[in-house]
């Protein structure tokens, strides 16, 4: 038995039965006793005081007593306030509900028409693929910064959210009106600060946004009031604020054949977007050359075959994108990223594999361990010069047995730290890595040495600026202590914990060393003749001051004495 609906017809019996039976003592006390246990019957104040003043001006006092004519306007005016069966057209006196409700829907929509488009979206089905309010209806969300924020709007006004249609929406967080309320007031607060502070009205980016700038695809992974950090396939490139100026958000519809993608439980590569007659000219499914489905398993695309959905779904990771290619390998397959397609991996004979190091590529140690006497360091690279062997930072080769070649995988940019030493294109060019790339791709360092007409020179980058170099690899020992020797001279250090660049303090001692040349002539041209002792004394200024003089000492020790004397040394 339906007993809710038992109950509303019993109340609205002993409504109609109460409306006939006039204004008697008897009636008046049989409604407060309903009222007592039926909620829905009790009156407001003022429409008990509205039902007062009828029943008064009707009285037989009153008709004694005033004109008819009088009496009978206020009667119909005050019948004619009685509360509308329609809640809608209750009024403040300005605006009824239904007033209200419609500018409501129409700054809701203006609003969702004019944020990102992947922040939001409309259905006529909620998360759970039941029809709003069991048809009829529709429900258009909103996932702010600040919170998810919804709303419900009959079809007849589905054209005026201009947005993207979704055959389920989002689940329900569960907030309450006063909750999206909040949620929408914080955001708008934020939003305006936020822009106040970025200055101008640069789209509101935050960690973690996938952009699109120059039809590359980023991350954000930090972002201040001057620079932003990015992070293109797991390598991180610092920028200054002005190049978010370029970007727009990321959205499925950036999404090029061959990328990979992934969302909450698949990764992907990419092979075409899918449309389908209720997608409203949005795809609504990918169609993939291969990928993982949610039970872990690698599977290879078929034809006219969606592999899932496109809600949620982002560029991969770096994680993502090995954790693909890894269970690719595992399968047998390989990448082509050239020709676009998967292809079987062959099995090679042992006698024509090719050879694990090949001279002049670097080679990273994936463990520790000791071997042909030499103790080999995880995470260190060493250099093939030779086939089969290996060199170490001190020039050393060493022959790997095969049984060890597991031991090393291929350097690449991606294995060198913050702060490591690398060189560029030739060895002259030596750089502290920052560990970071930019745009392009290229290793950007705190500071470095390269080439000039006149030797080596040592440049520092200034703050928020780096130097990029192309195609780097390690160094070794020879050319890492040409880059500290350079640095030194240059008057800097570099702090190792602190990842900087940091001015040698100068002290009183060396100013006391500076060199007062007093008669200059009378030693320099005879030094140059003389034992090599002497040289640490002279350096280099008889060159800078071109001269020939000559006097001669009756001994090493008179030259050394008079030599210290002239030059306070």
């Amino acid at each position: 038995m339906d007993y809710k609906e038992k109950y509303e017809n019993g109340v609205e019996c002993i409504q109609e039965i109460l409306g006939g039976a006039g204004d008697s003592i008897k009636t008046s006390i049989l409604r407060k006793r309903l009222q007592a246990f039926f909620p829905e019957l009790k009156e407001d104040e003022g429409e008990t005081t509205r039902k007062s003043l009828i029943s008064f001006l009707k009285s037989p006092f009153i008709n004694e007593n005033i004109v008819d004519e009088k009496v009978a306007p206020w009667i119909t005016w005050l019948e004619k306030q009685k509360e509308p069966k329609d809640a809608g057209e209750i009024s403040d006196g300005y605006h009824t509900f239904n007033e209200l409700y419609r500018y409501r829907m129409l700054y809701n929509a203006a609003f969702f028409n004019l944020l990102p488009k992947e922040l939001v979206h409309k259905s006529k089905r909620h998360h759970d693929g039941e029809e709003c309010f069991g048809g009829g209806w529709f429900i258009v969300m909103a996932n702010l910064p600040t919170g998810q924020i919804s709303n419900h709007y009959e079809l007849k006004d589905w054209d005026l959210f201009q947005i993207p249609e979704r055959d389920v929406a989002d689940e329900w967080d569960g907030h309450t009106p006063q909750e999206a309320a909040d949620r929408l007031h914080k955001y708008l607060l934020e939003e305006q600060g936020e822009k106040k502070k970025l200055g101008g009205n640069r789209p509101w980016f935050k960690v973690g946004d996938w952009i699109v700038i120059n039809e590359a695809t980023y991350q954000i992974t930090k972002i201040d009031n001057s620079h932003v950090v990015l992070s293109l396939n797991g390598i991180e490139c610092n920028f200054r604020l002005d190049v978010l100026d370029n970007a727009h958000f990321w959205t499925i519809e950036d999404a090029k054949d061959g990328d990979v993608l992934a969302n909450k439980h698949n990764i992907l590569i990419l092979k075409e977007l899918d449309y389908d007659w209720s997608s409203n000219g949005t795809p609504n499914a990918v169609k993939a050359y291969c990928g993982i489905k949610p039970n872990g398993n690698f599977e290879i695309g078929k034809d006219n075959w969606c592999f899932c959905g496109t809600l949620y779904i982002h560029p991969a990771t770096k994680e993502q994108r090995d954790t693909l290619f890894a269970k690719m390998k595992e399968a047998g397959y390989e990448w082509d990223v050239d020709k676009k397609e998967l292809k079987k991996i062959e099995q090679k004979s042992v006698d024509k594999a090719e050879p694990k190091f090949k001279v002049g590529n670097w080679y990273q140690c994936t463990k520790d361990f000791f071997g042909k006497g030499v103790t080999f360091d995880k995470n260190t690279a060493y250099y093939c010069a030779k086939e089969g062997c290996l060199q170490n930072e001190y020039g050393c080769h060493i022959a790997i047995d095969k049984n060890l070649h597991d031991n090393f995988k291929l350097w690449t940019i991606e294995d060198a730290k913050d702060g490591d030493v690398l060189a560029s294109e030739d060895k002259d060019k030596i750089f502290l890595y920052n560990g970071k790339l930019d745009l392009r791709g290229r290793a950007c360092a705190y500071c470095g040495i390269y080439k000039t007409y006149d030797g080596l020179r040592f440049a520092k980058c200034t703050v928020g600026n780096y130097f990029t170099y192309k195609e780097p690899y390690p160094t070794t020992k020879e050319q890492r202590d040409t880059l500290f020797a350079k640095m030194a001279d240059a008057g800097y250090e570099w702090d190792s914990e602190k990842k900087e660049l940091r001015k040698i303090e100068q002290k009183k001692a060396d100013a006391d060393k500076v060199i007062n040349w007093v008669n200059p002539n009378k030693v320099i041209e005879w030094l140059k003749n003389t034992i090599k002792e002497t040289e640490e004394y002279l350096g280099e200024y008889g060159e800078y001051y071109d001269i020939h003089l000559t006097l001669p000492y009756d001994s090493i020790e008179d030259l050394i004495d008079d030599f210290k004397k002239n030059f306070k040394l």
